[in-house]
């Protein structure tokens, strides 16, 4: 049974399109509402339509694409299980020239959780029960301590710095002045004697020949010191040739620069060497 009644008079005022409809709010506590009644004086003629509302949803007609029209009529309708919020609206147009006036009604009763929000006063077995408190869980026993974790094993010892007394592995031997292995040698026969060019670890150009009648008494090879180019690289090949007499060599420094040596036309036992770079 109904306990509360709420009344509205909506006024719609003319020219109101359906494209456009205005709406009003109609707002009451949160209640259950029970039945709805709408009195629609004479005057509208099928120009005023209406439907009720909640949040810009229709809920009254249920196909919310329609109007509720009338002229001269009150129509009421019993609800069941609607929405309690309480914040009703009515959607409405009126494309007549006068305006009109909708005379509403709505029987409520109290909604069990908001009986207290409302200010009304608590009717026995209105609410529910309170809710039990669940039982207490029983605490869980402690966790047994964690095994201690095994040590870590030592670290190598580090290496000493350098220059704290300890032995460093010795350097490498400097270059040899003489012939040393995978060097680039020219062989040349020149007036019966051999001669052999290469370039020795300093980066000088040298030269070996035979002593005057060939090795006779274990006499040793000789050395021209004569030729006197340095700055060579060792790596390169050597080129020989013989011209008008005389014996040239060609070789070449780190920075690519070629080296022309030479023998001159005086000079004994041999001949006197020189030398240009190209």
């Amino acid at each position: 049974m109904s306990r509360e009644l709420y009344e509205f008079n909506i006024k719609v005022t003319a020219g109101t399109l359906q494209a456009s409809p205005s709406v009003q709010d109609m707002k009451i506590p949160p209640r259950q509402v029970d039945r709805v009644e709408v009195r629609i004086p004479p005057g509208p003629r099928g120009e005023v339509g209406f439907q009720f509302s909640m949040g810009g949803t229709v809920v009254i007609p249920t196909h919310g694409q329609t109007f509720i029209i009338g002229d001269g009529e009150e129509l009421g309708w019993d609800l069941d299980g609607q929405p309690d919020s309480g914040a009703w609206q009515l959607t409405a147009y009126n494309t007549g020239t006068y305006d009109h006036t909708l005379y509403i009604r709505f029987l409520c009763s109290l909604v069990n959780s908001a009986a207290t929000l409302a200010g009304a006063p608590i009717a026995p077995g209105s609410i529910l029960p309170p809710v039990p408190s669940p039982p207490s869980l029983p605490s869980l026993p402690p966790l047994p301590p964690l095994p201690p974790l095994p040590p870590l094993p030592p670290l190598p010892p580090l290496p000493p710095p350098p220059g704290t007394g300890t032995s460093s592995p010795p350097p490498p031997p400097p270059p040899s002045a003489d012939i040393e292995e995978g060097f680039t040698m020219l062989l040349s026969l020149y007036a019966g004697t051999l001669h052999v060019f290469f370039v020795d670890g300093t980066g000088a150009l040298r030269v070996r020949f035979q002593p005057p009648g060939g090795f006779t008494g274990g006499q040793a090879w000789q050395d021209d010191p004569t030729l006197n180019v340095t700055g060579l690289d060792p790596t390169k090949p050597l080129v020989g040739a013989q011209f008008n007499g005389q014996q040239h060599v060609f070789c070449q420094r780190p920075d690519g620069t070629v080296v022309h040596a030479f023998q001159s036309l005086t000079g004994q036992p041999s001949f006197a060497w020189a030398s240009e770079s190209l």
